[in-house]
């Protein structure tokens, strides 16, 4: 039915047919429609409210709330509700029930409590020990005795074992033959627990790897030592954190805990709008001046060109840092700033356009018939302008991508926390050694997204102004 109502003209068909056989622009055109429609609707898949709540036998919708706190649930707190904790509080009571999003986080919270212990001592300053009755390994850092690397001959657990006082004690090597040693360095690859029995060893060494899980039988009984590493003596890791599904941070976390696949998501529904809400209002800036210009012509349009000459050397930059230290930058800050100097080039564009069609023989035609000069634009110059417009667009929104994105990793973009792609690119690149997942993260997506784009321009300027010789495979 939608198409019997639809009459498209039969060069635009052919058109639209012609830009279907390009297969990177088709498919590009399909990825990033998804994506777009995907960051519209982030919220239903990253964000740290629930999609639904059912609690106490109440029915609650968090996410078209703007805050619920703990009280009105029947809780102690009296802010908003930590929704992670509750859901594992219903898990364990089976009081109600609650459908998370598939990323439990949303794009400026800092998550610092999800990252406990770990098993590697890179980068690390405290080692934890820990005595299990039970082959199985603890995952509370309050079940560790926590101690600085440095002062490792602190370390000894008591472990009453009948009359007798014995202490576990650890020892460090380079190499599995040894020899043992107090010191913890960077050198070190092996460790050993032993038992220390009226101060006497009553053990042998038995040498593991210091990066992986193990326990040790000791005394004859089944108990095991499990050996971890933190950032602090409660046994916490310090952001940011590496990436993990067990808790949901698909691509880790940034400098402060914020989950970089939300900051990801969010920055990119950001870049995008601002591209295509900067581009559309240059546009239409652009066709109405460019328009008049060159239908016009005479002195009217040398006035003009003057007057764009002049505005054009105005510094960019300058006027972004000097306005953002009076104003406190925000979105429509920028679109305007962007907007008061992205206009003139598609005004040239359209101005040289208007003055190759003015001369055609329908526009002079429709002069004679007495059309008016809106019917002539809106009928017979503007749709001739559109393949030029519309060729143009994907790689002026490339640009405008690339703009923002520069200005937030030079730190005269949006203000923090905003998710901004140049904000993550930044922070990749002064933690390239520690967290190198966030700046290869950053790099991957505003890489295939100007590709995206650049094969769309590419495949619309082969549909609307073919020539003989350019082939798209």
């Amino acid at each position: 039915m939608l198409k019997k109502q639809l009459h498209l003209d039969p060069l635009l068909k052919r058109r639209i047919a012609h830009f279907k056989t390009i297969t990177r622009a088709r498919i590009s055109l399909k990825l990033l429609v998804t994506f777009t429609v995907f960051t519209l609707f982030a919220e239903l898949f990253i964000n740290n409210k629930p999609l639904l709540l059912y609690y106490n036998g109440r029915l609650y919708f968090p996410l078209l709330r703007t805050i619920i706190l703990g009280t009105e649930l029947g809780l102690s707190n009296q802010s908003e509700v930590n929704y992670r904790e509750l859901a594992q509080t219903i898990k364990q009571t089976g009081n109600g029930w609650v459908v998370m999003p598939i990323i439990p986080y949303n794009a400026i919270e800092q998550d610092l409590d999800s990252y406990t212990m770990d098993d590697n001592p890179k980068g690390h300053t405290y080692i934890g020990l820990a005595l299990q009755r039970e082959k199985q390994e603890s995952s509370d850092p309050r079940d560790y005795q926590w101690v600085a690397l440095h002062h490792m001959n602190d370390m000894l657990l008591p472990l009453e074992d009948g009359s007798s006082a014995t202490y576990i004690a650890l020892r460090f090597a380079d190499n599995i033959s040894g020899p043992a040693r107090l010191q913890f360095n960077e050198k070190t690859k092996y460790v050993t627990a032993y038992v220390v029995d009226n101060h006497t060893d009553t053990v042998s060494y038995n040498w593991q790897e210091i990066d992986s899980n193990y326990g040790i039988k000791v005394s004859q009984k089944e108990i095991y030592i499990w050996i971890k590493f933190a950032d602090t003596m409660q046994g916490l890791l310090l952001p940011p954190y590496k990436p993990s599904f067990k808790t949901r941070h698909i691509l880790g976390t940034d400098r402060i805990g914020r989950d970089v696949l939300a900051r990801l998501v969010y920055g990119f529904r950001t870049t995008l709008m601002f591209a295509l809400i900067f581009n559309i209002v240059t546009y239409c800036i652009g066709i109405g001046f460019g328009f008049i210009m060159g239908y016009k012509g005479g002195m009217f349009d040398l006035l003009f060109q003057r007057l764009i000459e002049i505005w054009e050397l105005i510094p960019f930059i300058y006027v972004v840092m000097i306005l953002s230290s009076i104003f406190k930058p925000n979105f429509i800050l920028f679109i305007v700033i962007f907007t008061l100097f992205g206009w003139t080039k598609k005004t040239w564009m359209i101005r040289a356009l208007t003055y190759r069609e003015k001369e055609s023989g329908y526009v002079q035609a429709a002069r004679c018939f007495g059309s008016s000069t809106s019917i002539i634009f809106f009928r017979h110059i503007l749709p001739n302008l559109l393949p030029a417009i519309l060729t143009s667009l994907p790689f002026s929104i490339n640009s405008s991508i690339s703009a923002i994105t520069a200005l937030d990793y030079l730190g005269f973009g949006l203000p923090p926390p905003t998710p901004s792609w140049g904000e993550l690119l930044a922070t990749g690149t002064s933690l390239f050694l520690t967290a190198p997942w966030i700046l290869l993260s950053v790099l991957t997506a505003l890489i295939a997204v100007l590709l995206m784009i650049t094969f769309i321009g590419e495949g619309l300027r082969e549909s609307f102004d073919p020539k003989h010789f350019t082939i798209y495979q």
